[in-house]
C-alpha cells in the first residue's frame, strides 16, 4: 500500500479565487481518478460519470473564466419576492375589481367596442354590444357621443427608387348609425 498511496499524492495547488479553488480542486480530482481504481475501497470510488467529468479540460478552462460568482443575501432574495409577490397581488385586485363593476374596461377592448358600435343598426344591437363587453348601456351612449375611433379605409402601396415597397391605410372618421 505505501507505493500505491504515494501514487495518489500529488502536489495541491493553493488559490486565492474560489474559480482558482475550483479549478485546483478539479485538478486535483482529475490526477486521483488517473490513479489505479484496485487502491480505493469500493464504497470511496467516484460514480463513472463523475471521473467522466473530472476529465473534461474544457470544463475546467469554463471554471477558471467564469471566475467568482455572486450571490445576494438571502435578505435582498426575500424583499425582491414580497415586493413581487405585493405586485401580482396589486394587479390581481385591479383586474377583479374591473371586471366586477361594470364601468371600466382596458383601452383595447373599449377601442373595439366603439368600432363595433359603429355598424349596429338599433340601439338595442348597441345596448346587447355593451353589455357584451360587461359595460353599461347609458354609459357606453353617452361616450360613444364624445369619443370615436379612427376606422381603416383603403389601402395604398407606393414603390419607393431604392425597391422598397410602402403600404398605407387610409384613417377614416366614421359617425354611428344611432
Amino acid at each position: 500500500m505505501g507505493q500505491a498511496a504515494s501514487s495518489l499524492r500529488k502536489p495541491v495547488v493553493r488559490a486565492t479565487s474560489a474559480a482558482s479553488n475550483t479549478a485546483a480542486t478539479a485538478a486535483t480530482t482529475l490526477a486521483a481518478s488517473q490513479a489505479p481504481r484496485t487502491t480505493q475501497p469500493q464504497h470511496q470510488q467516484a460514480a463513472p460519470a463523475v471521473e467522466d467529468g473530472s476529465a473534461n479540460q474544457q470544463l475546467l478552462q469554463n471554471l477558471t473564466k467564469l471566475g467568482q460568482v455572486t450571490v445576494d443575501s438571502p435578505a435582498v432574495l426575500q424583499r425582491t419576492h414580497e415586493k413581487m409577490t405585493h405586485l401580482v397581488r396589486m394587479q390581481e385586485l385591479s383586474e377583479s375589481a374591473s371586471t366586477t363593476s361594470g364601468k371600466s374596461t382596458d383601452a383595447y377592448s373599449l377601442s373595439q367596442l366603439l368600432e363595433e358600435r359603429k355598424y349596429a343598426r338599433t340601439v338595442e344591437d348597441a345596448n346587447q354590444l355593451a353589455k357584451k363587453y360587461n359595460l353599461d348601456p347609458e354609459l357606453v351612449q353617452r361616450l360613444s357621443k364624445i369619443v370615436n375611433t379612427p376606422t381603416l379605409g383603403r389601402e395604398t402601396t407606393l414603390n419607393m427608387k431604392d425597391g422598397e415597397r410602402r403600404t398605407y391605410k387610409e384613417a377614416l372618421w366614421v359617425d354611428s348609425n344611432l
